[in-house]
Formats: C-alpha cells, sequence, structure tokens
C-alpha cells in the first residue's frame, strides 16, 4: 500500500510543479502583453495573397495546408513544422508546374485570442480559411477544371478549434472571372491533430485527481484561461466539447475528410494532455482497433499505429446505459466512451509516440516501484486492439520500466516547438526528426 502511495505522490508533485509551470508561463505572458490587441485579426500575409491570386495558368490543383496553433501560442509557434512543410512543398511546386502546395500558419487565434472560447475560434480560424479560398477563386488564372484541397494539422487546442471551425467553411465558391455559374469545389484531404485535448481537460487529465484537488484546479484554469478554459474543464452547464463530438453539424463535415490522422505522447510524457485525450480512448470502451502493419518504421518515436474503421455514429439519444448504475463513476464512463467511440466511427489513424528516450529521468529507489511490473506489458504487434487496451497500455507509466521517472515534458515535441528558453526548448527541439517525417508523409497524402 505504502508503495502505491510514494508513486502517486510523485506523479501528484510533478503534475503540480508542471501545472504551475505552465500556469506562470500563461500568466506572465498575458501581463507582458499587456493591452495589447494588435492581433492580425482580419488580414492574410500580403505574400500569401499575393502567390493564392497569381497562380500559373498551367496550375490545375491547389493543395492549400493551414497550420493552426494551440492555446497562448505566439506567432512563432509551430515554425519548425511550417519550414519543414515549405521547403517540401517547394520542391514539389518545382517538379509539378500542374500543382501548387501552400502552406499557411493560422494567425486569427493567436495569445490572448485563444482564450475566448473554442467555438469563436472556430468561427474566426474558418473566417481565415475563407479568406485564404476566396482569393483563390478571384485568382485570373482560375479555370472550371482547378481543384482545390483543403488540409489541416491542429496542434494542441487548435485540433479542436479547427474541428469547431469547420462548418464554418465554405466548401464551393463561384468563379469569378468567368461568365458562366461555374463553381470550384473545395475538396477535404487530410485532417491532423497533434497532442490535442479532443475530449477537453476534465476527467481526462495526466492522472486521476481528488475531487477537491479538481475542484480547486478547475476554478483555476477558468480564472486564468477564460472561456477556452471553462470549454475544456466543461464547467458546470458548458457543453462544447460534447456537441463537437456528437452533433452532425460537427462530425459530418469532419466525416467528410479522405483521412484523419491523431498524434499521441504515451506512458504519461504529456501532462498537459494526456493520452487518453488525445487519442480519445476510455477506459472501458470496446471500440475496435486495427494495427497497421510497417506504419512505424523508420518512423523517430513512432511506436504503435492504428486505425478505426468508418462506421455509423450514434446520436445523444442513442447513448448505451451506464454499464454499472451504481458505480460513482459511470456516468463519467459513459460520457466518455460515448464520444470516444462517436470519433472513432469516422475513421482514425492513430499514432502513439515515445518520447522518453529524450526527456529528463530520475531513478526511482526500490520501495517506489515494487510491484508495478504487475501492470499489463503486452506488445504493440497484436493486430486487435479495443480502446481499453490501449487506454491500459498507453495512458499510463510504462512496466517494462517500472523504476524510472520521466519528466513530463512531451507536449512539444511533436511539432519541435523549441522557442521556449531552458530544458523544455531543448527537449522541444529533439522532435525535428520526427517533424520532418510526419510532415514528409502529410504532404505526400496532400497531393496523392
Amino acid at each position: 500500500m505504502s508503495t502505491v502511495l510514494q508513486d502517486r505522490d510523485l506523479s501528484l508533485w510533478a503534475f503540480f510543479v508542471g501545472l504551475l509551470a505552465v500556469l506562470l508561463g500563461g500568466a506572465t505572458m498575458l501581463l507582458w502583453k499587456g493591452n495589447d490587441e494588435e492581433a492580425v485579426l482580419g488580414n492574410i500575409d500580403p505574400e500569401r495573397v499575393e502567390e493564392l491570386e497569381n497562380l500559373p495558368n498551367e496550375c490545375h490543383t491547389v493543395h492549400l495546408i493551414v497550420l493552426v496553433p494551440g492555446l497562448l501560442a505566439p506567432p512563432t509557434s509551430m515554425e519548425k513544422t511550417r519550414l519543414v512543410l515549405v521547403k517540401l512543398a517547394q520542391e514539389e511546386n518545382k517538379k509539378d508546374a500542374t500543382g501548387r502546395v501552400v502552406v499557411h500558419r493560422s494567425t486569427f487565434n493567436l495569445e490572448k485570442k485563444s482564450m475566448d472560447g473554442i467555438l469563436l475560434c472556430g468561427e474566426r480560424l474558418a473566417t481565415e480559411v475563407n479568406l485564404l479560398l476566396g482569393h483563390i477563386a478571384a485568382n485570373k488564372g482560375t479555370r472550371e477544371t482547378r481543384t482545390v484541397s483543403l488540409s489541416i494539422i491542429g496542434n494542441s487546442l487548435g485540433g479542436v478549434v479547427a474541428r469547431a471551425a469547420l462548418p464554418h467553411i465554405q466548401w464551393s465558391w463561384p468563379l469569378q472571372d468567368t461568365k458562366n455559374s461555374s463553381m470550384v469545389t473545395v475538396v477535404p484531404k487530410i485532417f491532423c491533430t497533434t497532442n490535442t485535448p479532443h475530449l477537453g481537460f476534465k476527467d481526462a487529465m495526466h492522472m486521476e485527481l481528488p475531487k477537491p484537488v479538481l475542484y480547486i484546479l478547475e476554478r483555476f484554469l477558468v480564472a486564468i484561461l477564460g472561456q477556452t478554459g471553462k470549454d475544456l474543464m466543461r464547467h458546470k452547464t458548458n457543453k462544447v466539447i460534447e456537441t463537437l463530438a456528437s452533433e452532425d453539424k460537427y462530425l459530418q463535415p469532419l466525416g467528410k475528410f479522405q483521412k484523419r490522422i491523431a498524434y499521441a505522447n504515451s506512458f504519461r510524457t504529456d501532462f498537459r494532455v494526456a493520452t487518453g485525450t488525445a487519442a480519445f480512448i476510455a477506459p472501458d470502451s470496446d471500440s475496435p482497433h486495427q494495427t497497421i502493419p510497417s506504419f512505424t518504421d523508420n518512423f523517430p518515436f513512432a511506436v504503435h499505429a492504428l486505425s478505426t474503421v468508418p462506421r455509423q455514429t450514434r446520436s445523444e439519444k442513442q447513448q448505451p446505459q451506464p454499464r454499472s448504475a451504481s458505480s460513482s463513476r459511470s456516468k463519467k464512463d459513459q460520457w466518455m466512451r460515448h464520444h470516444c467511440e462517436q470519433l472513432d466511427a469516422l475513421g482514425w489513424t492513430k499514432v502513439f509516440c515515445d518520447i522518453r528516450s529524450e526527456l529528463p529521468s530520475i531513478q526511482l529507489p526500490p520501495l517506489c516501484c515494487k510491484g508495478r511490473s504487475s501492470l499489463s506489458s503486452e506488445t504493440s504487434t497484436h493486430s486487435s486492439w479495443t480502446a481499453a487496451q490501449l487506454c491500459q497500455k498507453y495512458a499510463r507509466s510504462d512496466p517494462v520500466t517500472p523504476c524510472t521517472w520521466y519528466a513530463p515534458m512531451a507536449h512539444e515535441v511533436l511539432v519541435a516547438n523549441s522557442e521556449k528558453a531552458g530544458s523544455g526548448g531543448r527537449v522541444a527541439e529533439k522532435g525535428l526528426p520526427f517533424v520532418e517525417e510526419y510532415a514528409t508523409r502529410f504532404l505526400q497524402d496532400c497531393i496523392a
């Protein structure tokens, strides 16, 4: 019993130290920005406008890639991802004059504006995307034969904001240089998220917290993060997270993308966005997942890739009943299970990543780790998994290394966000090989 408590105490301390660092960093950013409301809102980079409105006549296809940064993101967020994609796009554009890849990093929800609520941020993002698409439709060389595809990479909160934006994106545009009523139809291509809190934070944190602690934390986050904090914590009657995962208004446009991909950190290495919410896996769900053979070959940090099979989604009225009405956890488990399965039903590729080799670590005393090896140690070679099995495998500390504690600093690694000073920035820089590989695969999927 004392062993479990010691291990839990260590995780609690790690959780609160990390949380305090994030909150202090966010508060410092807000104070430093003061009342500066100069926010890039309502304007697209002039160079991007010129590029979109002056496409060559031989260009038949435009592939628009939009990067969506996360909560309190600075203007340089996702810079490594952007640079890698821009380089790959330039190479592709030189090889094929009939196609043009355009990479754009969203600027409409940076810094404090990301605290205005998920739905409002989604509407802003849609406005930004529509401006980009409008410039393509206004292109002097646009012809009836030209097609446009849209692909999105949402990092952290950006993935949820992107889901909220989809119903507000205009998917058909009238050609402005023709006398007839021809339209350009936008094809939803790839929707990708990295460490995104698809289920919010409440009931899906780095570790389960006592109710009094969760109560205090919820109110603290709401006070610091504004409406977005209320959305992520499902504060009081807030149902934004539920709405995004249950209403056809949001599910149908997400389901129209040709491919949906979610990358998630594993083994409790990301205290900001836990594995369960990033990969939307519930601890009591039997939602089926199939291993994708060879997907992780030559893919840095990626240890297991699986797919869910598209199937019919269920409405809120068709939610399954709690399996144990007497359980105090049944209501929470029912909610998580239903919304995870709603998203799974669209068909996803989920990639679990292991960053531990690049994280600071501590060897625990034998007393702290004795007995931890009794946890499940299934290998990723199995072809069929349930969400519950994946949760058992990847959403907790790894039993293979029971006496090693890894600092949960992996959140920025999958996009190599190294703008922060100190050890956090140095750790994030080590994600560049991952970024290069996933960006290469992403671009190939976009132009396929």
